[in-house]
């Protein structure tokens, strides 16, 4: 009769444990390391382009709203879209145009844009339903809130970056301690992001 195959001895099954463990290992080192490559990649791509002004929750006047940023290329076209609550889509209300100067902020060239004094309900049909979540789009007593976000014509950036209330300053705080433009606009910037929630006194 042939022999019948042996059961590994407890020392073999312990190095096979071990290499197995070990393998499994590796692999998620590996992966580990490309998801880190990946997310700064990524933020290489998301921080480009930014919204510094106002901040998120910032106070603001409906009838003269000014918005400020920095593009990634020279002459773009910026839209600024506003969350209708009624009907739960964004809408572009209005376009900027970013400069054909360059600005160097952090190691990085970037172009300035603006868009001030806009009056919103002046001039954006059913503008209450941007402030109001009623069904008949009432603005509340007190205090009204509406949605923004910023996107680069021609960009392959989803939406420019924005920041909570003292973003900004650290930005600046970061890259005049010598980090790039990069590095602190993704420590800086907000959890909301690419949302900018703005408030009025109603």
């Amino acid at each position: 009769m042939a022999d019948l195959p042996r059961e590994p001895g407890p020392a073999a099954r312990n190095a096979s444990f071990r290499r197995t463990r070990t393998a499994a290992r590796a692999t998620m080192v590996r992966r580990s390391l490309s998801f880190v490559r990946l997310v700064s990649l990524l933020s290489l791509l998301v921080l480009s382009g930014c919204v510094y002004g106002p901040e998120n929750n910032d106070w603001v006047d409906w009838s003269r709203l000014t918005f400020r940023g920095f593009a990634e290329n020279p002459a773009a076209t910026i839209e600024i879209q506003a969350y209708n609550q009624r009907t739960g889509v964004w809408n572009v209300v209005t376009t900027a145009t970013s400069t054909s100067s360059p600005t160097t902020f952090g190691g990085q060239q970037l172009y300035s844009w603006s868009l001030t004094n806009f009056d919103f309900f002046a001039s954006v049909p059913d503008a209450a339903c941007y402030w109001s979540s009623h069904v008949f789009c009432a603005i509340p007593g007190g205090f009204a809130s509406a949605k923004f976000r910023f996107k680069e014509q021609g960009s392959a950036l989803a939406h420019l970056v924005t920041f909570d209330d003292g973003g900004v300053a650290c930005v600046i705080d970061q890259v005049d301690d010598g980090e790039d433009w990069f590095a602190a606009g993704s420590s800086c910037s907000s959890d909301d992001s690419p949302v900018l929630t703005l408030r009025v006194l109603t």
